[in-house]
Formats: C-alpha cells, sequence, structure tokens
C-alpha cells in the first residue's frame, strides 16, 4: 500500500474532541488481522520509532493505545478519522470498507442489559431512585415567575443597596457566566452575609452562597452563581448587569404589588446600604436616633422619598456631588420605622439594643423569620 507523510494536527483540534469522545460512535474492524494491518500503516505513515511514540503521535499513553491496538476498546470515531488522514485517499477508502460502527453508548446499554437480566430487582429501585431525584432537582428550581413574597422583595432590596449583577451569555471557550453578588463589611456585615443572607437564599432558590474576603480592604462578597437568579433578575426585574450606581431603582412590580412587598424591599435597601446612628449632642436629653442613606441613584432617591414620606417625616436633599440623601429622624419616626419596616442585619440591630432599652420602650423586633 502507498502511504503519505501527514502534517502534524494542532494539539488543540485534539484535546477539544476528548469532551465529546464519550459519546461518539464507536469504529470496530469485521477481523483482527485487518486491525493490525491498519496499526501498523499509521506506524509506518507517520515514521514513529516505537508503539510509545505512535501513542504520543495521537496524545494517548501506552496503555490506552494498547486497548485500541488489541481490539480491547472500540476507537471513538474522531480519532479514527484522524488516523485514516495518515493514509491516501485510496488506502483510507480500502480501511472504511473493513470496519463497522456502534452508537456512543452502546457499550453502557449492553451493560445496562445484562445488568438488568441478572438483577432487575437493583435496577427497578434505582430507576424509582433516579426519577425522584429528578423530581427534587425540578422542584428545587423556581420558576421565573415563582410567587412574588416579603423574602424575595427583601433580597432584591439588598441587590439594590449593595448588590451587583454581572454576567454575559458566552465568553472566554464558549462558557457562559452568571454571577450576582451583595458587597458589606467585612467584620460588621459578617452575620448578615455569611449566615442570613445565605439561608435566605437557600430557602428562595436552593443555591448556595461562597463567601469572599477582599485582601485590599476590610470587604466581604457574598457570591450567587446561578443561572436562575442572574435570569430573575434580569429577565423578570429588570435589573441591567454592569455597574448599576446611577440607575438603580425598585421594580415595578414591587411598587405595585402592596405595602408590605415595598416595605421589604426598602429593608433590604437599608441593610446593605442605610446607616442608623443616635445623635449624643448636648441639645439631646437622650441619643436622638437617625435612620440614614445616601445614595447616587436619582431615580432611587425619587422613589424613597415618594414612599417614605407618605408614612414619616423626612429630611431629602441632594447633597454635594450629587449624593443624595435621605434621613429619617426623632423617636416617634424611629418607633414608626421598627414597626413597619425594621431590620435583618445584625449590626443595625445591635446598635439599636445598645442605645434602646426595652424598658424605655423600644424593642428592636426581628424582620424576617430567618434571622
Amino acid at each position: 500500500m502507498t502511504t503519505k507523510s501527514p502534517a502534524l494536527n494542532p494539539r488543540s483540534d485534539y484535546k477539544s474532541s476528548k469532551v465529546t469522545s464519550l459519546m461518539e460512535d464507536r469504529i470496530g474492524f469485521e477481523n483482527a488481522d485487518d486491525r493490525k494491518e491498519f496499526f501498523f500503516v499509521i506506524r509506518k505513515a507517520v515514521a514513529a520509532e516505537s508503539w510509545l511514540a505512535l501513542a504520543k503521535r495521537f496524545e494517548l499513553s501506552r496503555s490506552h493505545f494498547q486497548k485500541y491496538q488489541y481490539g480491547e476498546c472500540l476507537l471513538p470515531e474522531s480519532l479514527f478519522k484522524k488516523m485514516l488522514d495518515c493514509f491516501s485517499e485510496q488506502d483510507g477508502k480500502v480501511f472504511r470498507e473493513k470496519v463497522f460502527t456502534k452508537p456512543g453508548n452502546w457499550g453502557a446499554s449492553k451493560g445496562g442489559e445484562i445488568t438488568s437480566g441478572t438483577h432487575p430487582e437493583f435496577v427497578a429501585n434505582a430507576r424509582k431512585f433516579a426519577v425522584l431525584a429528578v423530581k427534587n432537582r425540578v422542584l428545587a428550581i423556581p420558576p421565573i415567575n415563582m410567587p412574588l413574597s416579603e423574602e424575595l422583595c427583601e433580597f432584591i432590596g439588598a441587590v439594590i443597596g449593595d448588590g451587583c449583577v454581572d454576567g454575559f451569555l458566552q465568553g472566554r471557550n464558549g462558557l457562559s457566566k452568571y454571577h450576582v453578588s451583595i458587597t458589606g463589611h467585612s467584620m460588621l456585615d459578617k452575620d448578615y452575609l455569611s449566615r442570613y443572607h445565605p439561608e435566605l437564599i437557600r430557602s428562595l432558590f436552593g443555591v448556595k452562597c461562597n463567601l469572599y474576603y477582599r485582601k485590599d480592604c476590610n470587604a466581604m462578597v457574598m457570591n450567587i452563581h446561578s443561572k436562575t437568579v442572574f435570569c430573575l433578575l434580569t429577565k423578570r426585574f429588570g435589573f441591567v448587569p454592569g455597574n448599576k450606581i446611577y440607575t438603580t431603582k425598585i421594580p415595578s412590580e414591587i411598587l405595585t404589588a402592596g405595602e408590605k412587598f415595598v416595605f421589604a424591599a426598602i429593608r433590604g435597601i437599608f441593610d446593605t446600604d442605610g446607616c442608623v446612628f443616635f445623635d449624643k449632642r448636648a441639645p439631646y436629653k437622650n441619643p436622638y436616633p437617625r435612620i440614614v442613606i445616601q445614595i447616587k441613584s436619582e431615580p432611587l432617591f425619587f422613589q424613597l422619598k415618594e414612599i417614605l414620606e407618605k408614612y414619616f417625616s423626612i429630611y431629602a436633599k441632594c447633597n454635594r456631588r450629587n449624593t443624595y440623601c435621605v434621613e429619617i429622624y426623632g423617636h416617634a419616626q424611629f418607633d414608626k420605622w421598627m414597626e413597619l419596616i425594621g431590620f435583618s442585619n445584625k449590626k443595625h440591630l445591635d446598635r439599636i439594643k445598645q442605645y434602646c432599652k426595652p424598658e424605655g420602650g423600644i424593642e428592636p423586633p426581628i424582620s424576617s423569620s430567618l434571622a
């Protein structure tokens, strides 16, 4: 047989074929002599000094290559085609006529048939568990139109306050990225981001959160890598991936859903981006409570101003450097805030407990059943 020396294929081409090789069709030879001749012709065509050199030529270990060489395993179709590239067109046609093709899952199917025949009860039970696992997994993933709840609104408020929605549908290597995060102080917000919100998110979406501590500052980031959460925020509630500092606002679906949902979202916003402090200056007989938030987003500022001034006496103004400030102040207003909205962030609740005694009329409530 005549042969030709092929050009070496790029290393990346064969590596990419390994990803799909498990489900490829498989190629086998009708008889052992044809198989032996096939491998001898390849070795001669590429001038391989040894079988090991030939195995390395196709990025295979010696033991793996031997399984194909001795007929213990069938060749993946992509590997068979690359080997045929070593031959002339005429020789390739000859070897194509000496092989048979099996579907990629034929080995698994054959093993399943054997197991089903010898251990039918085991297979029946395994199928029941598999079906149940699939059902549970489907039920654990909420649809994009999951019912609106106070917990969901509070989570959305936290993302509005100090969160980030980032992602792309296709990036390097054809991979997709779905990323939602909430940032806070590594000490003051530790309980809120490492305990409260992970439990809230697990109850809502059935997903886990990852915590990351930034080395350049005293900050921690709670990351959610979930397509479900990403699509819920972007497709349903209108979050735009990327920098939201000047454009973020409460979604219209929440604004029109009812008072309790709006309050839950505001609680999430103030838990992450607001602050509570008690003015201890001389004019005040007792520490004077103030709840303050400073934001850059003009749309969010006007939303908060319009909502809160219906229930509270507030201070709302654009400060220097285009920063918008909203403040609720005074003991009566503070009591009303704790009754209607409250906090879930432990750093706010701890500060309130420090200055407000139960006998003084204020016992800061836990704002959510998860806290």
